[in-house]
């Protein structure tokens, strides 16, 4: 907990948690080419989603790092009731 607030230092300029998470590497990317296509001679857009391409680059290596262990320590142990 300390690195995170260290590492974070001023976390009220998050306006929301998808900040937060684009900001430590967390944020699902999804790219779309070809949004539309031509019918009829007429651009039409197309029904299908955009599709997922991964977390984006554009991070804080030690935030990522930082969120990662705690993940990675909370599946790996045994929760006892």
């Amino acid at each position: 907990m300390a690195l995170l607030l260290a590492t974070i230092r001023t976390p009220w300029r998050f306006r929301t948690k998808g900040h937060l998470w684009a900001y430590s590497g967390l944020a699902v990317v999804t790219y779309s080419s070809a949004d539309y296509t031509l019918v009829d001679g007429r651009p039409v857009r197309r029904r299908r989603a955009p599709m997922t391409r991964g977390l984006n680059r554009n991070h804080n290596r030690v935030l990522k790092d930082v969120f990662k262990g705690a993940a990675t320590a909370a599946t790996g142990r045994e929760v006892h009731p």
